[in-house]
């Protein structure tokens, strides 16, 4: 699988969160990588430079960050320290997240600090570009002459003028004019630019477990139930036999990859859903669908996670299907999705205890759930638990982490590093 591809599908999810900013990071990981060639930076660099663009905000999903809040940098330091957090504990992406840390960092006081630096200072500029464009409603040719205005304003405390001329080069090359700022072109443009940026199985793992642990981060009653599913999946996968350990593991981690497009406020409802509110809780699994799709490379990751919700009897969603129309992984990820969200607590109950969960798991055998699955979990019930519990302790140890991270005043870039689960 393709870095930038599954970098690029991450950033589509990220503009669930809010939508009035759709496209923002692409752009931004476009408009910095824009920059850089200007500057004849080093491929491997650019390539660091656009997945640091690209996730810039993750930090700002936890935080609960509205898009006024980064349209006007309110809670700016917060949300790129949690950005840090998140990307520093992926283990692979030190750099990148130097760079998210740094990205509203006036460069007058971030000039010591090197190479990183420059290229947080880069996304910073070209963050900065992105937004004005979408308020002036102009074509990047036409905001030219506004934007230099703008950015001379800021120059050099906050950017620094070489930065600034190459941003002003970029917005005069008709390459801009001919790709424009529409998704499609952007990411054909960037997939070709790094065509040979390959993850193996473990930096797609790595890369999935730190995109499942900002999903989770939504709300607290949401804070380790990728985990649990994820494991739970896997071990059934362990035990039914068969190939795709890892890729059920992913499945698993990313299934509910489209409550990002859910509003929070329905997440943590303490009562149920009415009709209206259902049907928008139900677009989850059909945007992760979407999102996991546009992957190339993950095929299974989309077919085994997002029918989650699908039924044996062909009355789940978001297709209807019917148990002979479901691969045996995704019955196994819907099993283990229905037995985690029993176990844990919800804003409308708490968690049910084991014995209550499984007798009300083998109610569901047949017309909801594949039999011989609920079965194979029931008879090693003990062991699967276990592996759940210690999966979901971890993810919760990493958001407690991680909040500390946030609320440490002391120097982050010296801190200790959150560890993935």
């Amino acid at each position: 699988i393709n870095a930038f591809h599954l970098v690029m599908g991450f950033s589509r999810a990220l503009d669930l969160v809010n939508p009035v900013l759709a496209g923002h990071h692409l752009h931004v990981g476009y408009l910095a990588d824009a920059v850089a060639r200007k500057l004849d930076m080093p491929l491997a660099e650019r390539e660091t430079l656009v997945i640091a663009a690209m996730l810039h905000d993750t930090g700002a999903i936890p935080l609960r960050v509205n898009a006024g809040d980064l349209i006007f940098e309110r809670k700016a330091e917060l949300h790129s320290r949690a950005s840090w957090a998140f990307l520093r504990s992926c283990g692979i992406l030190d750099d990148a997240a130097e760079m998210a840390l740094l990205h509203h960092v006036p460069w007058k006081e971030a000039s010591g600090m090197g190479a990183v630096a420059r290229s947080a200072n880069i996304i910073n500029l070209a963050d900065r570009v992105d937004i004005y464009l979408r308020g002036c409603g102009k074509t990047p040719g036409q905001a030219r002459h506004d934007v230099q205005e703008h950015l001379r304003r800021r120059q050099p405390h906050t950017f620094h003028p070489l930065l600034v001329q190459a941003m002003l080069a970029v917005l005069d090359d008709p390459a801009l004019a001919t790709v424009g700022l529409e998704r499609a072109p952007l990411e054909a443009w960037l997939a070709r630019e790094f065509r040979d940026a390959w993850s193996d199985t473990a930096q797609v793992t790595r890369f999935s477990l730190l995109f499942s642990l900002i999903i989770d981060s939504i709300s607290p009653y949401t804070a380790a139930h990728s985990a649990g599913v994820a494991h739970t999946a896997r071990a059934l996968m362990r035990l039914h036999g068969g190939d795709g350990e890892d890729e059920i593991y992913v499945a698993g981690l990313l299934h509910d990859i489209g409550k990002l497009g859910v509003p929070v406020s329905l997440l943590e409802k303490p009562g149920p859903l009415d009709d209206d509110e259902f049907t928008t809780m139900r677009r989850h699994a059909a945007l992760s669908e979407e999102l996991l799709g546009g992957v190339p490379g993950f095929e299974n990751v989309r077919d085994w996670g997002a029918p989650h919700h699908e039924r044996m009897d062909g009355q789940g969603y978001p297709h209807g299907l019917r148990a002979g129309e479901l691969p045996v992984q995704a019955r196994m990820v819907a099993v283990a999705d229905v037995f985690t969200a029993l176990t844990e607590d919800r804003p409308y109950r708490p968690g049910m205890p084991l014995n209550e969960a499984l007798n009300l798991l083998r109610s569901l055998r047949g017309n909801h759930l594949d039999p011989a699955l609920v079965d194979l979990l029931l008879s090693h019930a003990a062991p699967i638990n276990e592996e759940r519990l210690r999966a979901q302790a971890e993810a919760r140890r990493f958001a407690a982490e991680l909040r500390q991270a946030c609320g440490n005043p002391a120097p982050v870039r010296d801190g200790a590093r959150p560890s993935l689960p």
